[in-house]
């Protein structure tokens, strides 16, 4: 059975999102994996763990054709995270190697967070009530002064 490597990235988005944090996967196989650098293997080569930070990448060695590789990262709190390959986003982060040369599967966490600029435009609308009753005080002031009525 022809045995394909993977490679695994890691991409961090969002106005807070952390880009230098170090984010641990661990990824499963049906069938053996073999060594390879910046991952450990353990369970009789079926499973690696590593870790990655934004744009690092990891290339898995050795995966058989129509392995079943499950990608899960541990420390993944306050972000929405997205593995997807070939443009498609993968159901469970589950991958079925395929014959291709260059097999890619990327992992995107995401977290917005709405920032805070103090202007609160719920009282908008008493502001524009109270912009009004001045305009209308100094109005009535200014024809007083001037004897009108």
């Amino acid at each position: 059975v022809p045995r394909q490597n993977v490679t695994i990235e890691k991409i961090v988005t969002g106005n807070f999102g952390d880009r230098t944090k170090e984010f641990s996967f661990t990824v499963t196989c049906d069938q053996a994996m073999e060594e390879g650098t910046g991952y450990t293997l353990t369970n009789g080569g079926k499973t690696a763990s590593f870790t990655l930070s934004h744009e690092d990448q990891v290339v898995l060695k050795g995966i058989p054709e129509g392995a079943v590789l499950t990608i899960w990262e541990e420390n993944r709190e306050e972000y929405s995270v997205t593995v997807s390959a070939d443009g498609r986003v993968l159901k469970n982060g589950r991958y079925t190697v395929t014959d291709a040369p260059n097999q890619h599967i990327t992992v995107t966490n995401h977290r917005d967070v709405i920032i805070d600029t103090g202007i609160v435009l719920d009282s908008l609308p008493y502001i524009l009530l109270l912009s009004a009753a001045a305009v209308g005080a100094v109005t009535l002031r200014g024809r007083r002064r001037r004897g009108e009525r």
